[in-house]
């Protein structure tokens, strides 16, 4: 009887043991590539008014499972809120890539406005950008954007994203010039 309980405390130990042992994953932190050039440029960058629907203002990175099911990422988060990412990049991107005659434009009449609603990946390894942009009291110009990741993982979900925002940017730029 006595070993029966021993056996059995050392079965039980040995499994609450093994489970106490197994590493907790760590968290990973995620930002948009920041220009190398940028603290070395002299230019006038546009005034960006940025929405971002609700379900983009946590920290944690979006996938979109099936139908209409996200799943907010535990451990692959933003390293800082996506409104900043976004709008650093954005301004970034469209300051670098319109005439500066142009930003003066767009900047006294107000500046850009951008809507973003959808900005996520799915499991299937699309990423997509759904939104719309306008400047002053102009009829908004909506876009949607998709693209596929070329590997999967979170750190080519997150650079798909960036690639995202260079054709959002194309797309405003070849409208305004």
């Amino acid at each position: 009887m006595n070993f029966i309980k021993i056996t059995l405390i050392a079965i039980v130990s040995s499994f609450l043991f093994a489970c106490s042992s197994q590493p907790e994953p760590s968290t990973q932190y995620y930002l948009f590539p920041y220009p190398e050039n940028k603290a070395l440029q002299q230019r006038v960058e546009i005034a960006l008014n940025l929405e971002l629907a609700p379900y983009l203002k946590t920290d944690s990175i979006a996938l979109l499972k099936e139908g209409n099911l996200l799943q907010f990422a535990h451990y692959h988060r933003w390293a800082q809120p996506l409104q900043v990412s976004i709008n650093e990049s954005l301004v970034d991107k469209l300051s670098n890539q319109l005439p500066g005659k142009v930003v003066d434009d767009i900047n006294q009449l107000g500046g850009l406005q951008l809507q973003i609603v959808r900005f996520h990946g799915n499991l299937q390894g699309e990423v997509v950008l759904i939104g719309a942009w306008s400047i002053a009291q102009q009829k908004p110009e909506k876009f949607i954007l998709r693209m596929q990741q070329s590997a999967e993982g979170y750190d080519d979900l997150v650079s798909t994203m960036d690639l995202l925002l260079d054709k959002l940017v194309q797309q405003i730029v070849k409208q305004l010039i």
